[in-house]
């Protein structure tokens, strides 16, 4: 018996600590973006975004679409949406300390690496990140410059149309609650049947005993 119940305590506390996880949704990829439902645009005067964005339209089918940085801006504002960028300077603009960013690597032309930022807007929150670009010196060589650059931005980006970085279904509230009334029912049943055949066993040896006295 102390067994059973022992095994439903731990049983127990294990289901109910599943309504208080915190269920975080990284986005860290253009792939992440369309999965969850975003609207990509790339900046019209960025050759390099319009570049990375003709190449996933032509992987899903589907028609570029390219917007002024103001546009852009807006877009992912106010709709879920995400703006493709080689400006990293966007971030000093007044208004758009909230944006969210990641980085995303794509090979665009002759297979050079290029890195853009994409924006989501959220409530601030300390992130670091690196812009890294190529540019030809005054010797004709290709050079790859780094800038370190650091804003008040979200590490995390939700996939929600709201502000929200952790969200909980009702599955995973209704869940643990029918495990643990299920947990409850079989722990009652073991124990009534526990109850019942030492009963059953109590009545044998007691009706054995009137029989030998």
């Amino acid at each position: 018996k102390l067994a059973t119940l022992i095994m439903y305590a731990i049983f127990s506390s294990f289901m109910i600590s599943k309504l208080s996880v915190e269920k975080d949704l990284v986005i860290n990829s253009l792939k992440d973006l369309q999965h969850e439902g975003f609207e990509l645009y790339a900046h019209e005067g960025s050759y390099n975004s319009r570049a990375i964005l003709k190449n996933i339209a032509g992987q899903s089918n589907s028609t570029p679409v390219f917007l002024n940085l103001e546009p852009g801006i807006d877009k992912i504002n106010n709709s879920k949406s995400a703006f493709i960028t080689g400006e990293e300077m966007i971030f000093g603009l007044e208004g758009n300390i909230s944006l969210c960013s990641f980085e995303s690597k794509m090979k665009v032309e002759s297979g050079r690496v290029w890195y853009s930022l994409y924006f989501r807007k959220h409530d601030p929150t300390t992130k670091f990140f690196d812009y890294q670009f190529s540019m030809w010196d005054e010797r004709g060589l290709l050079r790859r410059m780094q800038i370190r650059h650091t804003q008040q931005t979200r590490p995390i980006c939700s996939s929600s149309d709201t502000p929200m970085l952790y969200l909980i279904s009702l599955f995973d509230v209704v869940t643990p609650f029918s495990l643990f009334g299920a947990g409850a029912t079989l722990a009652v049943f073991c124990l009534t049947a526990e109850h019942f055949m030492s009963s059953r066993k109590f009545n044998g040896i007691k009706d054995e005993f009137q029989k030998n006295h």
